[in-house]
C-alpha cells in the first residue's frame, strides 16, 4: 500500500460577507496609508476599509489594526492621531524607503491642515477680544 507524499489542502470556502481572515495582509500598506495620522474613529477606518476591501472580513482587519496601528500625540500634532507602530515601519520593506517616509509626512501634514488652522482662527480670535 502507497500513501500520497503530499496531501494538498482544500480551498477554504468562505460565507458572503465573511471575508478571507488572512487577506488583510495583503493589503497592510493601504490601512497604513488609510490610517497615518487619521483623526477618523477606529470603527469608522475599519468600516470604510471593509468597504473598500471586501474581500477582508472585518475581524482580521481589527485583529490587523490593533497589531500594526497606535494612536498617540506626537510632536507637532495638536491631539493624538493613528500612527504606523515603529516595529512595521522597519518589517515592511516598502515603508523603509525615503519616497514612503516623505509620503507618510505629507499625508500627516495634509490630515493635520485642518486642525492646525482652526487653532490658529481660535488664537487669533482670543487675540482680538
Amino acid at each position: 500500500m502507497s500513501f500520497p507524499l503530499c496531501l494538498k489542502k482544500p480551498e477554504k470556502v468562505y460565507d458572503i460577507g465573511q471575508g478571507d481572515p488572512n487577506a488583510i495582509l495583503k493589503y497592510r500598506m493601504e490601512l497604513i496609508y488609510m490610517c497615518y495620522s487619521s483623526l477618523e474613529s477606529k470603527s469608522v477606518i475599519v468600516d470604510d476599509f471593509n468597504a473598500k476591501y471586501p474581500d477582508c472580513s472585518k475581524k482580521s482587519i481589527e485583529r490587523v489594526f490593533k497589531e500594526i496601528i497606535v494612536k498617540e500625540k506626537r510632536e507637532n500634532d495638536l491631539r493624538p492621531v493613528w500612527y504606523a507602530t515603529d516595529q512595521i515601519l522597519l518589517d515592511l520593506v516598502e515603508l523603509s524607503s525615503p519616497s514612503n517616509k516623505e509620503y507618510l509626512a505629507s499625508l500627516a501634514a495634509e490630515r493635520m491642515k485642518p486642525l492646525i488652522e482652526e487653532a490658529e482662527e481660535l488664537e487669533k480670535t482670543r487675540l482680538e477680544e
